[in-house]
């Protein structure tokens, strides 16, 4: 969004999303960030870095070098890209998902992280919020199912997780 250098991303852009009142614009990286902008002025509101989880040893990153019939071990990363964002209906949530397998749900007002949602076993590629109901979808890496989580609102944002999309 900013034409001053050093500004923004420091890595390729690979998702930007509208708010839905179109005040916002949110966008995901391979820096391992996601910021959300002011769409008139350009200006960088938030800048969310939460993603940065190391992969389980047990399940290398498919880029690992192969050694001898066996995985080469590989060192964790301070931070993995972050594949997507979405807003939530009211414009009062975002959430990400990224290569560190885990989804994240950010206030988008303050930016600040209310929850991350583990147990993925692959990486997380994409997420949408339901426009109808209180729900949140996310697609890790084939052949996992999609699954659906459902939002109380009552409480915190995310309650429950649900495999198979029901």
């Amino acid at each position: 969004m900013s034409r001053r250098r050093g500004a923004g991303h420091t890595k390729a852009v690979v998702s930007v999303k509208f708010s839905n009142g179109g005040e916002r614009l949110a966008s995901a990286s391979a820096d391992g960030t996601a910021r959300v902008w002011q769409t008139l002025s350009g200006e960088c509101l938030h800048v969310l870095s939460g993603h940065t989880q190391a992969r389980p040893a047990a399940a290398p990153p498919l880029s690992c070098p192969a050694r001898q019939g066996r995985r080469k071990a590989c060192r964790p990363a301070a931070r993995q890209g972050v594949n997507d964002v979405a807003w939530d209906p009211s414009d009062r949530y975002l959430a990400t998902a990224s290569d560190d397998r885990t989804l994240i749900l950010w206030g988008a007002a303050a930016g600040e992280r209310l929850r991350t949602l583990e147990g993925h076993t692959n990486f997380v590629f994409c997420c949408a919020f339901n426009p109808r109901q209180s729900s949140l979808a996310r697609v890790p890496r084939p052949p996992a199912p999609p699954a659906c989580l459902s939002r109380s609102a009552a409480r915190a944002p995310v309650a429950n997780v649900r495999a198979g999309g029901r």
